[in-house]
């Protein structure tokens, strides 16, 4: 995961405030995405946000 989160150029602290934002905690987090355009895509056990 770091590494990916590298090739964008971000980092673990700043996944946590994007799970934040959604009230979403890692363990919870089933699936986040991240485009060109910077928009999120996050989806957590049984909800899609």
């Amino acid at each position: 995961m770091n590494d990916n989160l590298k090739k964008i150029g971000k980092d673990y602290k700043w996944l946590i405030q994007q799970l934040d934002k959604f009230n979403i905690k890692p363990a919870d987090a089933l699936i986040v995405t991240y485009d060109r355009r910077r928009k999120n895509f996050l989806s957590s056990k049984g909800k899609v946000r």
